[in-house]
C-alpha cells in the first residue's frame, strides 16, 4: 500500500483557489480585519489615511496596522518576523491582500504611531462597553515590571558618577604630571633651580679640561636623536589627546549629574533615559517599566492600562481608579488592590470621587526590635490626639510636619519607666502618625472584614498578566522609551481583550457586532 501523496509543486493549476477558501469563516483573523475596517483611523491620529495625489504611493494605516495587531495576537512582535510572515502565512497574505511590506516599513509605522495605537486599544474597549461586557461595578488594579531594551549596565547613579569622576580626574593628574615631565626635557630653561644646577654639574663633568668646546655640539643627523625627539613628539600628542578624550568624558558626566539633578532623580539609564531600574519578580533588579492595569471582574477584561517609570505602585491608586471609572464610565465603582497600593491620601480622594478603595495594610516586620513592643501595643485616642503606651504614660502630639503629612507624639516619663528596655533603646520612644491615617485604616478594614476580596482581586488581575507576557515570549520590550513602549503594551492589552471576547462570544456572534449598521 502507498503512502498518501499530495499534488507536485511543479502542476500547474486552471483553477486555483482563492485566499478567502483557505482562510475559516471563524478564523480569528476576520475579526481583526472587521474591526480595523470598522476604525475612524483619522480621528484616531494616523497619517497617511488618505493618499496624497502626487509622489510614491504609501501603504494603508489599516493594513500595517492590522499586521500589527495579528502579530501580537499570535506572539509575533519583530518586525523581521512579520514581515517575513507577509510572504510565508496565509492568513496575514488574506489578511493584506498579499501585501508583503518590509520591515523598516512596519516598524517605522509602530515607532511614528505610537499614541494612536493606544487610541486603538482604548477603542476596542468602548466596543466591549457597548456590547455590554464589562460589569462595570467592581475592578482590580494591578502592576507589573516588564524589562526595558537597556541593560542594567548602563544604569548610573549619583555615587557612580562620583566614582568615575575621580577615577578620570586621577588619570587626567597623571598625564598633565607627564607633559610638564616631556616638556622639561625637552626645553631646560623650563626646569626649576635645583634641576638646572644638577644637570649643568653633570654635563661639566662630562668633559675634559683639555678639551675645547666644540663649534657644534648637537648634529641634528644623528639617527638615533631625531628618533628619540619624534618618539617623544609622537608620545606627547597621543597624551595630548587621550587629555582631551578624558576632559570631555568628565564634561559628560557633569552634564549627565546635573540633569539628575534637575529631575530629582538618583539614577540614569545611559540609552534609555526614561527607564528605571527596579526590583523584578523574577529576575533581581532590571532596568524596567511599571505596567499597571485595571481588570473588569465580569470578564476579566481589561478596562484600563498605564506605563510608568515609578519603582513602586505607592501612587498609582487614584490613576489608575480614575482611569477604570472614566472608562467603564461608572459614577460608582469599587476598587480592589494588594498592599503595595495602600495609600491613605489616595484613598480619601478616592472616595471623594466615588470610588470605594480596597486596600490592606502591609505588615510591619522588624525584626531588628524582636525585643522591643511594636505599634500595636500603643493605643490611639482620636478625641485627644494621643497615645497611651503600654506603662500607661500619655503620649501627646509634639511635632507636626505638614510638608511630611506627618504628627510625632512621645513623653518626657520614658527615662523613669521601668518598662524602657522593653520599649527602646534610644532616649525616648517616638510614634509617627500620618495625617491620612484612618483613611489608610478603613481601606485596610474592609480588606479584612471579608477576606474573599483578596481572592477575587487574585483570580481577577493576575492572569491577564500572566498571558500577555506569554503573548510577548520573553517579557521585555522591544523599543526604547516610554512613549513607544506604552504603545507596545497597548497592542498586547488590545490582543488579550481580542482572545477573552473570542472566547465568550464566538467569532460569528463577534462579527455580527462589528459589522456596519445598515444606513
Amino acid at each position: 500500500m502507498a503512502h498518501v501523496a499530495g499534488e507536485s509543486r511543479f502542476q500547474g493549476l486552471l483553477f486555483s483557489a482563492p485566499l478567502d477558501e483557505l482562510v475559516a469563516s471563524d478564523n480569528p483573523v476576520r475579526v481583526i480585519d472587521a474591526f480595523v475596517d470598522g476604525l475612524d483611523l483619522g480621528t484616531l491620529g494616523f497619517s497617511k489615511v488618505v493618499a496624497a495625489a502626487t509622489g510614491r504611493p504609501p501603504y494603508a494605516p489599516g493594513d500595517l496596522l492590522k499586521l500589527y495587531v495579528y502579530g501580537y495576537l499570535n506572539r509575533v512582535r519583530s518586525s523581521r518576523r512579520l514581515e517575513r510572515e507577509g510572504q510565508c502565512n496565509v492568513e496575514v497574505m488574506w489578511l493584506l491582500n498579499r501585501l508583503a511590506p518590509a520591515f523598516k516599513t512596519i516598524a517605522d509605522f509602530r515607532k511614528d504611531h505610537a499614541e494612536a495605537i493606544v487610541a486603538v486599544c482604548r477603542a476596542f474597549v468602548r466596543f466591549c462597553r457597548e456590547l455590554a461586557l464589562y460589569g462595570g461595578e467592581v475592578v482590580a488594579i494591578d502592576g507589573s515590571k516588564i524589562e526595558a531594551v537597556a541593560s542594567r549596565k548602563k544604569v548610573i547613579t549619583a555615587g557612580e558618577i562620583a566614582r568615575r569622576t575621580a577615577a578620570i580626574d586621577r588619570k587626567i593628574a597623571g598625564y598633565l604630571a607627564s607633559l610638564d615631565e616631556a616638556d622639561r626635557r625637552e626645553r631646560p630653561d623650563l626646569l626649576g633651580p635645583g634641576d638646572v644646577a644638577s644637570a649643568l654639574a653633570a654635563l661639566a663633568g662630562q668633559r675634559r679640561p683639555q678639551e675645547a668646546p666644540a663649534a657644534a655640539t648637537h648634529d641634528p643627523a644623528v639617527p638615533e636623536e631625531t628618533e628619540a625627539d619624534a618618539g617623544q613628539a609622537s608620545a606627547a600628542a597621543e597624551t595630548r589627546a587621550a587629555l582631551e578624550a578624558l576632559q570631555q568624558q568628565r564634561a559628560q558626566l557633569q552634564l549627565l549629574a546635573q540633569a539628575m539633578a534637575a529631575r530629582g532623580s538618583s539614577q540614569v539609564v545611559l540609552g534609555e533615559e526614561e527607564a528605571r531600574l527596579m526590583r523584578t519578580a523574577r529576575h533581581g533588579h532590571q532596568v524596567a517599566y511599571n505596567a499597571q492595569s485595571v481588570v473588569d471582574v465580569r470578564h476579566k477584561l481589561l478596562a484600563a492600562f498605564e506605563l510608568t517609570n515609578d519603582g513602586n505602585d505607592q501612587g498609582q491608586l487614584l490613576a489608575m481608579a480614575r482611569q477604570g471609572q472614566e472608562a467603564l464610565q461608572a459614577t460608582a465603582l469599587t476598587v480592589v488592590a494588594d498592599a503595595g497600593y495602600s495609600n491613605g491620601e489616595q484613598g480619601r480622594q478616592c472616595e471623594a470621587a466615588g470610588i470605594v478603595p480596597i486596600v490592606p495594610r502591609p505588615e510591619t516586620v522588624n525584626t531588628a526590635d524582636k525585643n522591643h513592643f511594636s505599634r500595636e501595643r500603643f493605643t490611639y485616642d482620636a478625641a485627644s490626639d494621643s497615645w497611651q503606651c503600654p506603662a500607661g504614660e500619655i503620649l501627646p502630639c509634639r511635632e507636626t510636619s505638614h510638608t511630611e503629612a506627618k504628627k510625632r507624639y512621645w513623653t518626657t516619663a520614658c527615662g523613669t519607666c521601668a518598662l524602657k528596655p522593653h520599649c527602646t533603646s534610644a532616649a525616648r520612644r517616638t510614634i509617627t502618625r500620618s495625617f491620612y491615617e484612618d483613611d489608610r485604616e478603613a481601606m485596610h478594614q474592609r480588606a479584612m472584614r471579608e477576606p474573599g476580596w483578596m481572592d477575587l482581586r487574585r483570580e481577577t488581575v493576575e492572569h491577564p498578566f500572566g498571558t500577555m507576557k506569554w503573548l510577548m515570549g520573553y517579557p521585555r520590550f522591544l523599543v526604547r522609551g516610554l512613549r513607544k513602549a506604552r504603545a507596545e503594551l497597548a497592542l498586547l492589552v488590545l490582543g488579550f481583550n481580542l482572545k477573552r471576547v473570542i472566547n465568550i462570544l464566538g467569532v460569528p456572534h463577534l462579527l455580527q457586532a462589528l459589522r456596519p449598521a445598515p444606513a
